[in-house]
């Protein structure tokens, strides 16, 4: 199965939004930050179309040949951290006025104590899988393995580690089966409501 790389910018943007909007449907960051369900969507859309471009444009992303239905966003071990100022022409200039100022808050502490992991690794030069998406209609083909065996297999030739986080508990063993190994876990409790968190490791070979 071939992977094509996707540049910056693309006419297949709404199509990749599209297939990160529905992969991540039940995203718990969005659960967190928003509790009124009737905006996570609206919201969720917004987020996804943001870090979209950034990704398209500061990292590399790429699909299946002929297949906007399954994507990864990885960021490179020269700059593998999301930078605030780069997200802000991407969009995130919206941010203040997108959510509500608890919401806003929720999302912003939400986010520091994630960056705050990737922060603590003893490496700062690593591969970033920023997200892994793959629309439910392409779930089982095998597409998410391929995906990240093109970046992993690079990751091995330069000697780099790759990084990931993911906030569901039954993807910690999917990324298990790929070499990763857990470097943190955290649980960020605000207004009674707690997001759990795991950064993951795969270390240099």
């Amino acid at each position: 199965m071939g992977l094509e790389r996707i540049s910056y910018p693309t006419l297949d943007g709404g199509e990749l939004e599209d297939t990160l909007n529905t992969a991540f449907a039940e995203d718990l960051l969005f659960e967190h930050a928003i509790r009124d369900p009737r905006r996570q969507n609206r919201l969720r859309q917004w987020w996804h179309k943001t870090f979209l471009g950034y990704g398209l444009k500061y990292g590399e992303v790429y699909t299946p040949v002929g297949n906007r239905k399954a994507l990864a966003i990885w960021l490179g071990p020269k700059t593998p951290i999301v930078s605030t100022w780069k997200s802000i022409p991407m969009g995130m200039y919206k941010a203040p006025c997108m959510f509500r100022p608890a919401e806003f808050l929720r999302m912003l502490n939400t986010v520091n104590a994630i960056q705050e992991l990737q922060k603590r690794q003893p490496d700062p030069h690593f591969y970033y899988l920023m997200m892994l998406a793959v629309h439910p209609s392409q779930q089982g083909k095998g597409l998410g393995e391929v995906l990240l065996n093109t970046i992993l297999t690079r990751a091995d030739a330069e000697h780099k580690p790759c990084y990931l986080e993911t906030s569901k508990e039954k993807n910690v063993a999917y990324y298990q089966s790929f070499g990763f190994q857990v470097f943190g876990h955290g649980k960020l409790t605000q207004a009674g409501h707690t997001f759990p968190y795991w950064g993951m490791i795969r270390p240099a070979h």
